[in-house]
């Protein structure tokens, strides 16, 4: 039975550095790239610290100066890392081309092969970091990342689901990671999404889901694929 909560929001996923290029260029003739903290599920984190919420991250980082960069960045925002894992391995990277004019922003991944991509269940102690938790955060992000990130995501989904701590999914397709191996992103989705409490999604997962085309163009067709 879920329990009313009022404490931290537990967010699970990859934690990477992201390189941008200056506004307006593209990394072919750029001589200088700006260094921050990404993620999706951090970004989340930071977020809810802003706002005045608890955010703890659940997270498996490379035992180096870069997985310490990644996880300091987080705890000086606020966030609790307590639960942090950090091991050998190599740290995930992406790449952000910066719109420019009629030019879209555009994102390079480099997060093969990364610490938190090869990590296995196991090595998280979703227990632990659920105590007392009012919510349990994850995005298909890191079910997309290959079948091991499949087997995280339900780990971390299933932990949530026996600890009595609701869950929150965003399912925020991303093409390129579940194009880069022998996926069903529509199958994975629907099936983490059976455990879910809340689902944050957009037209295009709308469109991946019901397997019917959605627009995001003007509110009524946004509302159409809400509804």
């Amino acid at each position: 039975m879920t329990k009313d909560r009022s404490g931290p929001v537990v967010c699970f996923g990859e934690v990477m550095l992201r390189f941008a290029t200056p506004a307006g260029r593209v990394i072919a003739d750029a001589q200088s790239l700006d260094l921050t903290i990404g993620g999706a599920e951090a970004n989340v984190g930071v977020a809810l610290v802003a706002m005045g919420h608890q955010a703890r991250f659940v997270s498996k980082v490379p035992a180096n100066a870069l997985g310490d960069k990644a996880r300091a960045a987080l705890a000086g925002a606020g966030v609790d890392v307590a639960h942090f894992v950090r091991r050998d391995g190599r740290m995930g990277l992406y790449f952000l081309e910066v719109g420019g004019s009629l030019r879209p922003s555009a994102i390079t991944y480099d997060r093969a092969g990364s610490a938190f991509a090869t990590a296995r269940p196991e090595e998280f102690d979703f227990a632990a970091a659920l105590d007392g938790a009012s919510l349990f955060h994850i995005s298909g992000i890191t079910a997309a990342l290959g079948p091991g990130g499949v087997d995280l995501a339900r780990a971390g989904i299933r932990a949530a689901r026996a600890a009595g701590v609701p869950v929150s999914f965003d399912c925020n397709f991303r093409e390129k990671l579940w194009g880069a191996w022998d996926s069903n992103p529509r199958e994975i989705l629907l099936e983490l999404l059976a455990d879910a409490t809340i689902m944050f999604g957009n037209h295009r997962d709308m469109t991946l889901l019901l397997q019917k085309p959605f627009s995001g163009d003007g509110a009524e067709r946004r509302r159409e694929a809400v509804e």
